[in-house]
């Protein structure tokens, strides 16, 4: 019987593919399933780090992913493109987490604490040069809690306090 862990499930698309994480390797790796043959394609094959699976690019269908070193909780968002993992947030105490895609799904969003490890910036990154442009600058500790679907207004909330939180329309 086997007691294999999964995380992810999202499709290409077209619908054609489906992707997830997995630890039946013995660690989580990123696989993919032809959704017409039911093929399974192994597409990571990590010994030490988890890797997991946040999606698809909707124009290029390179896959996605975030993975931390070692344990140390500092998660980067990496792109796999031509075989290869791409490390789109970069930094040795960096921590980033994986938003969204912009509305003509050229770029990607991130959240980072790059520039200050006490706040998460948001960041758009163009999927085809992979340069990241600061979105919005975190001074004050914000949670972002959505963007719009024209990419113009952010929903940002700040704790006050344990029965307390403001939620603030930018």
């Amino acid at each position: 019987m086997s007691n294999n862990r999964s995380s992810g499930g999202y499709f290409s698309k077209d619908a054609d593919k489906l992707i997830y994480s997995s630890d039946k390797s013995g660690i989580f790796n990123i696989y993919e399933v032809d959704l017409s043959t039911n093929e399974e394609t192994q597409l990571t094959d990590s010994k030490e780090e988890s890797f997991f699976v946040r999606g698809y690019s909707p124009n290029t269908g390179e896959v996605i992913y975030s993975a931390d070193k070692g344990g140390n909780e500092n998660s980067h968002i990496y792109l796999i493109r031509e075989g290869n993992s791409i490390d789109l947030t970069p930094g040795e105490n960096t921590k980033a987490s994986y938003v969204g895609w912009t509305n003509d799904e050229l770029g990607m969003y991130i959240i980072s604490n790059s520039r200050d490890p006490r706040f998460f910036d948001l960041y758009k990154i163009d999927i085809v040069t992979l340069k990241s442009e600061m979105v919005f600058k975190n001074d004050s500790g914000y949670n972002l809690n959505s963007i719009s679907n024209n990419d113009r207004y952010l929903v940002l909330s700040l704790n006050l306090s344990r029965s307390e939180q403001k939620i603030i329309f930018i």
